[in-house]
């Protein structure tokens, strides 16, 4: 080709995959399909990505020609056939941004109409998109999924025969490096971008279903139930017979298998069940998920929020859940998944997989809602126990269930043996003799931790009394843990342990008799330090409650910053928190080592919570409901801080959240809001 024709045929050629390229990079169609079409979109996108470099290598940079070329470009008949084409990509593509922009007027007036603004005041309502969902998965399925793959495979074709005619392998000559083969170069380059390019959408893939799905992790807790376990503890249970043929990998009669655990409060129920989980983790071939109830658990008055965190575990570990629970899920709607479709994805998961083992912890400790119960089982415990087994009927599925003896838990647990008699039944009750080694390793750990510099007999004698006087309730141990002083001899310590209170619950009642015998400002302190603890949403940090303690029913316009601590230090946490509320409460860390302000300060047990708020009614009401008490102390935190949000909306003083961020960073308006009742928010 003569020098003038060769530069003008260059130009024109970059001309042409440049504008190929900007239609190329404006087709997003495979992705309006959602789920069904990632495996095409990544193809798809793994070849534009062959081609950019392709070009790169050949000469073709930044939207214009290199200093050097590919030499094959100098041949005319070469120059014509990738002129060709570039023509037939962009044809390709060309059609496809057509349909794609047909599509979109609908699909942005669909959009547009949820963004409305309400008057103020006014419940904010969203409004459902159109059904563009189900109707184009329909279509992508039946008319226009055989045409965009054959587009998809038609323009990979066009890529692979680009590297044919202009192989980068040569591109030494011009100046760049290529080793390798034509055909394995490119394959090779191909499968890199293809796999990148998948790992990324199905990352976001799994994103978008766990939103779908609003589940959430309790690994965190699980490491730290772990972790407090001590050598030599918790191995009692995988002896007895009803765990050993629950966990045997043997379904007599294809039936699934279901096991209770249960105790009383105090039995170290949580601890075993984490180990219970670590053991089940470390069997081959093992697909375990679980749940653990805890004061940090959102939306704890729906039990089925378990089921949901169950699937969000199993897809994450399996492909072929995780495909079903694609194939499952609508994310375009914006809207979760409904309780219907969640059990029927779990249904579906535990059919395809066989031998998976759920596992739930304190299910006792999920809110009872304050209506009608007979009106509301479905949504109750017994209803989550219902909707279980009918799920795992005539699958090889296990679940585990540990719990104090509810009533619900049991009824259901039972009543359900008759209904479905294709799931094996085991029950283990937790008694003072299962613990009886345990509490005595866990005894000693806390006498030797506060006892130190005594002689060893000493402490063996009081860890000996301690489990006698306890009843094997590790609970019972901890709350004694405070008053084992090293200051005090051998008589006094002993006068401690054996005055105790025997029972959980008369351990309660005599830390509740000691805030009711401080001095007023002490006692107003610690009954407000433990109302917030039991009616947050979630576990306040030190620096969060601090802060709430300090603002003044009777003056509302200012928080009082002089009366907020020098410091918040170990110190101040033990004798203006700990200290004024007995052993009813406790901090916690996930590491000792982090600021004491971020600790959070929460009940030391779940039933401790539960006595606080029997013992919080408001004079002439009946202390039967825990939740009705609960929105009874929440209706009292609300005057404040609902007065704050007011004025500082309405610009008339400096406003809760400005003052906080000066002292401490922490916005503790936002856990003012989490706190009121509902019937106080939905205003």
């Amino acid at each position: 080709m003569e020098p003038v024709g060769l530069a003008v045929g260059l130009v024109g050629l970059v001309g042409l995959f440049n504008t190929c390229l900007d239609v190329i990079d404006k087709v997003d169609s495979y992705k309006d399909f959602g789920i069904e079409s990632r495996s095409v979109y990544a193809q798809f996108e793994a070849d534009k990505q062959i081609l950019k470099q392709w070009a790169q290598h050949v000469g073709i940079e930044n939207g214009g020609l290199g200093v050097r070329h590919h030499r094959h470009l100098d041949d005319a008949d070469t120059m014509a056939a990738v002129r060709t084409l570039l023509s037939s990509i962009h044809e390709i593509f060309g059609k496809t941004e057509r349909t794609a922009l047909n599509r979109q007027p609908a699909m942005e007036s669909g959009r547009n109409s949820s963004l409305e603004i309400p008057h103020r005041g006014a419940r904010i309502i969203q409004q459902p998109e159109p059904d563009f969902s189900r109707r184009d998965r329909i279509g992508w399925s039946l008319k226009r999924k055989g045409k965009i793959t054959n587009q998809v495979q038609q323009f990979g074709s066009l890529v692979q025969r680009l590297y044919t005619l202009v192989p980068v392998e040569n591109l030494k000559d011009a100046g760049v490096e290529g080793p390798g083969s034509r055909d394995s170069r490119w394959h090779s380059e191909y499968q890199q971008n293809l796999r990148q390019i998948r790992k990324h959408i199905e990352g976001e893939m799994r994103m978008e279903l766990q939103t779908w799905l609003d589940a959430s992790w309790t690994n965190h807790l699980y490491d730290n139930f772990v972790g407090r376990k001590l050598d030599g503890t918790c191995d009692w249970i995988q002896n007895r017979p009803a765990f050993i043929d629950w966990a045997s990998p043997k379904f007599p009669d294809g039936s699934a298998k279901m096991l209770w655990i249960h105790g009383p409060a105090g039995f170290g129920k949580t601890i075993l069940c984490a180990n219970v989980v670590k053991h089940l983790l470390a069997t081959p071939d093992s697909l375990v998920a679980f749940f653990f109830f805890s004061s940090e658990t959102g939306s704890r008055g729906d039990p089925f929020i378990v089921i949901r965190s169950w699937i969000l575990q199993v897809i994450s570990r399996d492909q072929s859940a995780f495909e079903l629970a694609c194939s499952k899920c609508d994310s375009k709607t914006g809207q979760t998944a409904t309780r219907t479709e969640i059990l029927e994805l779990f249904q579906a998961i535990v059919t395809i997989l066989p031998r998976c083992t759920f596992v739930v912890d304190g299910l006792d400790e999920c809110a009872k809602s304050t209506e009608s119960w007979t009106s509301h089982e479905d949504s109750s415990t017994l209803g989550l126990l219902k909707a279980i087994k009918q799920s795992i009927a005539h699958t090889a599925t296990k679940v585990l269930i540990v719990s104090r003896a509810d009533a619900d838990i049991r009824s259901g647990f039972h009543f359900m043996a008759y209904a479905h008699r294709n799931i094996l039944l085991y029950e283990q009750a937790i008694k003072a003799d299962d613990v009886q080694t345990d509490a005595t390793i866990f005894s000693r750990s806390v006498v030797d931790k506060k006892l130190g510099k005594k002689d060893q007999q000493l402490r063996m004698d009081l860890s000996h009394r301690m489990v006698e006087r306890s009843g094997g309730m590790f609970l019972w141990i901890k709350m004694l843990e405070d008053q084992l002083r090293g200051g005090k001899n051998k008589k006094q310590l002993e006068e401690i342990v054996d005055h105790a209170p025997t029972g959980l619950h008369h351990l309660y009642e005599r830390n509740w008799k000691n805030i009711s015998l401080l001095q007023d400002r002490d006692q107003a302190r610690a009954f407000s330090i433990l109302r917030w603890t039991v009616c947050a949403l979630r576990p306040l940090s030190v620096a969060e409650l601090v802060e709430a303690l300090v603002i003044n029913d009777d003056d509302l316009h200012d928080l009082p910053i002089d009366e907020l601590p020098d410091a918040i230090d170990k110190d101040y946490i033990h004798d203006e928190i700990l200290s004024l509320c007995g052993s009813l409460l406790e901090t916690r860390s996930t590491d000792s080592e982090h600021d004491p302000a971020t600790w959070t300060v929460e009940p030391i047990h779940f039933s401790a919570k539960q006595y606080i708020l029997l013992q919080m009614t408001l004079p002439g009401t009946l202390n039967t409901n825990e939740q009705l008490n609960k929105a009874l102390q929440n209706n009292i935190i609300a005057t404040p801080s609902g007065s704050l949000l007011i004025q500082q909306s309405a610009g008339t003083t400096r406003g809760l959240f400005e003052i906080t961020q000066q002292a401490h960073g922490i916005n503790i308006l936002v856990v003012r809001l989490q706190t009121l009742p509902k019937w106080i928010i939905s205003f």
